[in-house]
């Protein structure tokens, strides 16, 4: 009725010649024939079943040429060979037991169609050499869904280039088992790739766990990574966010270098005491927000070096030889209300730095000298003394902390001009949230110790870092 009303309103419009009215009469009838025809719908998915053999389905190539957009091709349990091309806005499936094999020299799946998936398969098998930067599964096209896969035996896990709003998700990645650490590819490697979201996988004996390169706007929350030499690596990116994650051991949890605007938040970062490691290193890195984060066992728990106009709040650093180190060219950030506890030294300064200040913060050495404090609040800590800062130049320096001579060192304080750390107005006592972090960082510590023997070692944990125990 709908149809027949807009034509015969055409019929009697006026002052129309006759070819006007004709021609208004075509468009009107161009525009109610989908109403003469009914409500259009989609037609529904097909499902095209794929058997390794052929039998009761198609083969998959066949399959991938016949999908048609939206189609689903799903893989039964056995062996496939690859490499595959995904040209068709398609879901490949894979039941328990499907495995996609490649041939040891290039890329095993790359997906070229937009909105694309690929879910629930082992892939293996790509080329080994570092300059082909072969990959598992490599995505070239907007809105691409990975999830649910096991990668193993691939150069890199997942490659994701020059693409948008993609989602890499729940995925299992092992790097290769014979390969030297510096021979092996990333688990996830992001170049120019924009507002994707990488979540929930699990990331094991890879170079770099997740590495993002000149990427903007991606999400990289709740993974596992563990044996690593970075576990999260940003380079030449802006506006992301690193959040949730767990990693260690391994040389260090998160690199942040040459970006601007991320943020490092809820993330519990465990090391093994590698002497070149950091749990977090922030390098030619501006206008971060670091917050809620556990950095425990490391070399150093925190490094800024060239990093300025930060956010660095509600952190703990626990168990490090160094909890914070400060390069003589970072500056201009805000350092307040962290826990420093059980570190050899709280702080230590690069020589010719400029003196820090940082104020509101937790130190459990000022606490152990018991409550000084009256009306004023607590006295100012001096978190850089003589003996941390010969320890930290020279490492048979650290001997000295058992040492009588300790009393005299502190007191050439009044006489040598050294770097300061002083918090002016520290915590009068632990934050609420302290025991709570002290048993999630033990409780990651002991997971991240046995993961090499544990084959349940991406599965449950403790989740992230201080958010969750913050009484936010």
């Amino acid at each position: 009725m709908a149809a027949v009303r807009m034509i015969r309103a055409v019929l009697v419009v006026p002052r129309l010649t006759g070819g006007g009215r004709a021609a208004v009469f075509f468009a009107a009838a161009l525009c109610a024939f989908p109403l003469l025809l009914g409500p259009v719908t989609p037609a529904a998915a097909r499902v095209l079943e794929v058997r390794p053999d052929g039998g009761g389905g198609r083969l998959l190539e066949r399959a991938l040429r016949e999908a048609a957009p939206g189609d689903v091709v799903r893989l039964g349990r056995g062996v496939y060979h690859g490499p595959l091309v995904l040209v068709r806005r398609v879901r490949l499936v894979g039941e328990p037991g499907a495995v996609i094999r490649g041939d040891g020299k290039g890329d095993v799946i790359v997906v070229t169609a937009a909105g694309a998936s690929v879910e629930g398969l082992t892939v293996e098998g790509s080329g080994r050499r570092l300059e082909t930067d072969a990959a598992g599964i490599r995505v070239r096209a907007d809105g691409v869904r990975v999830e649910a896969n096991v990668l193993r035996e691939n150069l890199h896990g997942i490659y994701v280039e020059q693409a948008r709003y993609f989602v890499i998700r729940g995925n299992s990645i092992t790097g290769l088992a014979a390969a030297g650490m510096e021979d092996r590819g990333d688990g996830i490697h992001i170049f120019d790739a924009h507002r994707g979201i990488v979540e929930g996988n699990a990331v094991r004996r890879a170079r770099d766990g997740i590495y993002l390169d000149y990427a903007t706007g991606n999400v990289v929350r709740g993974n596992v990574i563990r044996e690593h030499r970075i576990a999260l690596h940003v380079m030449n990116s802006g506006a992301n966010t690193i959040a949730g994650n767990r990693a260690g051991p391994g040389l260090v949890g998160a690199g942040v270098m040459l970006s601007h605007g991320i943020a490092v938040r809820d993330n519990v970062f465990v090391g093994d005491g590698d002497p070149r490691g950091y749990g977090l290193l922030l390098k030619d890195a501006d206008d971060s927000t670091v917050r809620d984060n556990i950095l425990a066992g490391w070399q150093r728990g925190f490094g800024l070096d060239g990093a300025n106009r930060s956010g660095i709040t509600g952190n703990l650093l626990t168990r490090n030889r160094v909890g914070l180190y400060l390069a003589g060219n970072s500056g201009d950030s805000r350092i307040a209300g962290n826990a420093f506890v059980g570190n050899t030294q709280d702080v230590w300064l690069e020589r010719g730095g400029p003196d820090v200040v940082m104020p509101g913060n937790y130190w459990d050495r000022a606490a152990a000298r018991g409550p000084r404090w009256g009306q004023g609040g607590a006295p100012p800590h001096r978190a850089l003394s003589v003996t941390a800062y010969i320890a930290g130049s020279y490492p048979a320096g650290a001997l000295l902390a058992v040492s009588p001579a300790v009393w005299l060192l502190e007191r050439l304080e009044r006489v040598l001009r050294l770097p300061a750390a002083v918090d002016p107005a520290p915590a009068a006592g632990p934050p609420d949230w302290l025991g709570r972090a002290l048993v999630l960082e033990r409780a990651e510590a002991a997971q991240a110790g046995r993961c090499g023997a544990d084959p349940g070692w991406s599965k449950g944990g403790v989740g992230g870092g201080l958010g969750h125990v913050h009484p936010r």
